[in-house]
């Protein structure tokens, strides 16, 4: 919302780069190119192969050994997936990172100025493909965006409307949660109603948006129908991919099927099968890489800060990710 600038959150990044040294960390500003879980001919310890991103030895290669290996790259931002939706084009734009959020803020800005001359507009939200998750962003965005436009005196000018793959409100990919608010137990279906209905955000659920043309949001529903939405300003969350890493043995060959399928494959049941039919076996207990048990992969905690007025403090909220056998915890901070 054009609060952090971007120069401001890189010299965060850069403090947080002084500090991890004095914890006894050593941090290397590099990438990951190829795993190595059994060494080489030459490396008996288990490596990452990774190079360096900035300094002196940029583009410069190391193997970096491990006794365990924790590994955290987070998801790839798969735009290409939805046709059109490239951020900067068809009037969409993305939160994703800081570079999108400094941009997005700039299109909303001007959308902003052109409501306060007399133009209507239509705002939409949410996600961008029947697979895309991080609903959580994408309902922190919009409510944040409805926040701005009554802080520009506009909110009469705009119509508000938040499109999701959820089956309905409040799920977030998870099944929803249980919260404690004044005293009382209430479903997150309950609560996001109360909030979108009380703030006058209008929404559309089960909708799988597969193309994006200048203004406009092609998406198929879950009975089948091919329906639009217009709009003059869209965030929509991408769907989400892994990074394509590969991993060789120590004969040098190709057992990326071992570690990656797209994402990390942790001690879980991969089985396809219908939603019905899932159960709480089939979710990983140790995150542990099944060949490879020195390798784990990391619990996904998410923290929605949401305005004073509407916080509210999450009483059970643990279950599982619905597409990548992950544990999310979300999490809406309380007031203090």
């Amino acid at each position: 919302m054009g609060r952090n600038r971007k120069n401001e959150i890189q010299r965060n990044l850069i403090s947080a780069c002084t500090i991890i040294p004095q914890k006894n960390i050593t941090f290397l500003q590099a990438k990951a190119v190829s795993f190595h879980p059994e060494g080489d001919i030459e490396e008996v310890k288990p490596y990452v192969l990774s190079e360096y991103v900035v300094g002196e030895k940029k583009g410069t290669q190391e193997k970096v050994t491990y006794d365990y290996l924790i590994n955290a790259t987070g998801p790839k931002l798969n735009f290409e997936a939805t046709d059109g939706l490239i951020p900067g084009s068809n009037k969409t734009y993305s939160v994703c990172t800081y570079g999108h959020a400094d941009h997005a803020w700039h299109g909303l800005n001007e959308l902003i100025q052109d409501m306060k001359k007399g133009k209507k507009a239509k705002i939409l939200i949410g996600t961008g493909h029947a697979k895309a998750t991080c609903q959580g962003a994408a309902f922190e965005y919009i409510l944040n965006v409805e926040q701005e436009l009554r802080k520009h005196k506009v909110r009469d000018m705009a119509e508000v409307t938040w499109i999701s793959n959820e089956y309905q409100l409040g799920d977030f990919g998870m099944d929803g949660m249980l919260l404690s608010y004044g005293g009382m137990t209430m479903k997150s279906s309950e609560m996001v109603e109360m909030i979108f209905e009380d703030r006058d955000i209008k929404w559309i659920l089960g909708a799988g948006v597969d193309k994006i043309e200048d203004g406009v949001a092609h998406y198929e529903n879950l009975d089948g129908e091919y329906k639009t939405e217009s709009y003059d300003f869209a965030m929509l969350i991408p769907a989400f991919s892994g990074h394509g890493f590969k991993a060789f043995d120590k004969d040098n060959q190709d057992i990326t099927n071992k570690l990656f399928k797209g994402f990390m494959i942790v001690d879980a049941d991969y089985t396809s099968k219908p939603y019905e039919e899932w159960s709480v076996q089939d979710w990983p207990e140790t995150y542990q890489n099944p060949y490879y048990k020195n390798i784990l992969h990391l619990v996904l905690l998410l923290l929605h800060h949401m305005p004073s007025q509407n916080r509210v403090k999450v009483k059970m909220a643990q279950t599982y990710h619905q597409h990548h056998h992950v544990p999310v915890c979300h999490l809406v901070s309380p007031q203090n």
